[in-house]
């Protein structure tokens, strides 16, 4: 998907009497982002061929936006053109988590780190208890499957609807590799734990924005908000296959949080394991449906080695 700037100019200036600076911010997966000054107002508009998406965003701004977790105000969502739609919200200042931390030294990133695992835990703390189902949410923030272990093993990519194994019948998927990863997964869920938290489910990268002196600025992005084991949050945050041994170990520090409060964390190899597993084949599943045969065979690659 790829929307030119003049597109977006126009149809910006069908919603307002006064368009200006209007630039490109980002190209990810599944939307572009734009940043303009719409009636004097400093604004973001998003395109993306997925409007549920954009309700998530509106959801978490309505019910989880705090001097905490500082969420964007979503101003309008709505169709685009031609089976897009757009997000417009107000502009945040801040720099992404990822390119802020690649200009510290690791002593300097520690308290930034540190910062970053205060947002999501509080993230974590939300309450659940009028939320119903596991996994995947919808725009009315639900889970989509009736268990977490349900979710996990129906490798479930809300942006491409095909299966694994549809894939596999028609590309390079393996079937057989993704056989052996769903059992070793599926034979780690005794150890899973049972309490639900509300996950961010993308957390870090682009999609929190830092201040100059490294404070949360914004929390972006909540489509891929989940109901499930807090600890799956943490493995987005180092994925599985890329772990530089200059880079941040967040997994490491949340773990370490964790014992200095005396909060037990039982059975953290299983789960880390488990999801991994699971984060692998939600990639493999990706770099496939994207066409992407280099990516899918370097993670392939590793998955092998490590996982099996």
């Amino acid at each position: 998907m790829h929307i030119d700037q003049t597109t977006v100019q126009r149809y910006l200036e069908t919603r307002y009497q006064q368009v200006q600076h209007l630039k490109h911010m980002a190209d990810g997966w599944w939307a572009q982002a734009f940043s303009f000054t719409g009636d004097q107002r400093q604004l973001v508009i998003r395109i993306s061929r997925h409007i549920a998406d954009f309700r998530k965003d509106e959801y978490a701004r309505t019910h989880f936006s705090s001097a905490a977790i500082p969420i964007p105000r979503i101003i309008a969502t709505g169709p685009f053109s031609d089976g897009l739609y757009y997000c417009i919200s107000a502009y945040c200042t801040g720099t992404p988590a990822d390119d802020f931390m690649e200009t510290l030294t690791t002593a300097a990133a520690l308290p930034v780190a540190a910062s970053l695992l205060e947002t999501l835990e509080h993230i974590h703390q939300l309450d659940t208890q009028h939320l119903s189902g596991w996994g995947h949410t919808d725009a009315n923030g639900n889970g989509m499957f009736d268990s977490w272990e349900a979710w996990l093993s129906a490798i479930y990519n809300h942006k491409t609807p095909v299966s694994w194994q549809e894939l596999a019948a028609a590309t390079w998927l393996e079937a057989d590799l993704f056989r052996q990863l769903i059992t070793r997964m599926e034979s780690l869920y005794p150890y899973l734990p049972r309490e639900k938290k509300i996950l961010h489910g993308d957390y870090g990268f682009d999609n929190v924005l830092l201040t100059p002196d490294g404070k949360i600025s914004a929390v972006l992005d909540w489509s891929d908000m989940q109901l499930g084991d807090e600890l799956f949050d943490l493995i987005h945050m180092n994925e599985p296959w890329v772990n530089p041994p200059e880079s941040v170990n967040y997994l490491q520090l949340w773990l370490e949080d964790r014992q200095r409060k005396g909060i037990a964390t039982p059975h953290v190899n299983e789960r880390v394991t488990c999801y991994s597993i699971y984060y692998t084949l939600l990639h493999l599943h990706i770099y496939t449906t994207r066409q992407e045969e280099d990516s899918y065979r370097e993670v392939a690659a590793w998955a092998k080695s490590c996982l099996l």
